[in-house]
């Protein structure tokens, strides 16, 4: 928060986080000193700051307006200290400065965004590749890269990249994953996802990301990249792996805080600026948050995903989006109550009245027309069909 060292960048004016993680580095490290490989002619001087509790955050947010409130001007130290425009509601609530983890990382979407980065970079995807002209030209402003300048001679040629392959790697890349065959379930079919006139691959889904940056992307381009950026790469899955155990070692964990900045620092030794966005630099905070929250499998967006997607087959009227969904779903609940009804016996007993009570409670919203079955299992039966408290015969309405 205090001094992130994240900066504009001169030509496309994206926030970049270059060279923003010398400072996380173990103590003397060799990096500290390198004036060539990162920022030109640049020496880390400045320790991370240690990490702030919820107390000194409460401070911090104290005199800004709630979020729910419009702000007239922004906020003192706002850009120096701060970049907060609002205070959040969560803060409201008296035990969240007693939390050690008040906002949780998508480890999901950090990683489906560092394999877009990666693999449209390495396979050269015109318009989704970050080393572009402007990322040229800020190279030269910023670092000591010439064999990678802008020729101005040649009209703005640009240098091939080591981390970029050719044209015929790329063809290589793409037959070799149309003919990949994985069980049923594994994966959706790679396959389709292939587009052999601009040799680059569309429509992935979350999961087909996780499982192309956990098992195929080294195998895919182990012999067409040179050593020291296939290592590179090998590290960051490395890393990603570890945090998908369903077992974690606080040991191994301790070890990937201390060396996940030494990996993002190989990575900027090689990319180019304006690959080092927000999603590269949450890498460096994912151990330590698996250290404090356990496994990720419990905190992720999968689950969450595929409850978004069940709702969304069942919307019929993309007018009234939330009114179809709570159609269908009122429907589907009421359903599954006639068929519980109808499958107990003549004389309810206890059992049966708390279950029905118990989803009538989660479903407030539909009294009258849960109030009919309700009304058919508490009045007395006889063989020939159901009475109301007069004894008087009545008609099923099931």
């Amino acid at each position: 928060m205090h001094d992130t060292r994240a900066f504009h960048l001169h030509h496309d004016r994206k926030l970049c986080y270059f060279d923003c993680h010398r400072q996380f580095l173990p103590a003397h490290h060799s990096y500290w000193r390198n004036k060539k490989a990162f920022m030109k002619n640049r020496v880390e001087n400045k320790v991370a700051y240690l990490r702030l509790t919820g107390d000194q955050i409460l401070d911090c947010v104290a005199n800004i307006s709630p979020a729910v409130e419009i702000p007239l001007l922004l906020p003192n130290d706002y850009g120096s200290d701060h970049k907060w425009m609002k205070k959040n509601i969560f803060w409201d609530l008296l035990y969240l400065s007693t939390l050690l983890i008040r906002h949780n990382l998508d480890v999901m979407h950090i990683a489906e965004n560092v394999f877009d980065n990666i693999f449209n970079t390495v396979m050269d995807i015109k318009g989704k590749i970050k080393d572009n002209m402007n990322a040229r030209k800020n190279l030269k402003i910023i670092c000591n890269h010439p064999e990678l300048e802008l020729d101005e001679c040649t009209s703005n040629v640009m240098p091939k990249a080591v981390h970029t392959l050719g044209k015929e790697q790329k063809r290589r890349v793409c037959e070799w994953i149309r003919g990949l065959k994985f069980p049923d379930g594994y994966t959706s079919n790679l396959a389709r996802c292939v587009d052999m006139t601009e040799l680059w691959m569309h429509g992935m889904k979350s999961h087909d990301c996780h499982i192309f940056m956990q098992k195929l992307i080294l195998i895919a381009f182990r012999e067409m990249l040179p050593e020291h950026v296939w290592s590179a790469l090998t590290k960051v899955i490395l890393l990603f792996q570890s945090l998908y155990s369903t077992t974690l070692d606080v040991h191994k964990l301790h070890e990937s805080e201390n060396s996940v900045s030494i990996i993002l620092c190989n990575l900027e030794k090689i990319f180019s600026l304006a690959f080092f966005d927000s999603m590269e630099h949450l890498i460096v905070h994912l151990p330590y948050e698996t250290r404090v929250e356990g496994p990720v499998q419990y905190r992720w967006m999968y689950p969450f995903e595929r409850f978004l997607h069940e709702l969304k087959k069942k919307v019929k009227n993309k007018a009234q989006v939330e009114a179809s969904i709570s159609r269908h779903t009122l429907s589907r609940k009421s359903a599954c109550l006639r068929h519980s009804t109808l499958s107990r016996t003549c004389n309810p007993n206890e059992a049966c009245l708390e279950e029905m009570m118990s989803a009538r409670a989660t479903m407030m919203d539909s009294r009258c027309l849960f109030s009919t079955i309700l009304t058919e299992l508490v009045v007395p039966r006889r063989k020939d069909g159901l009475v109301d408290q007069n004894g008087t015969s009545l008609r099923r309405t099931f």
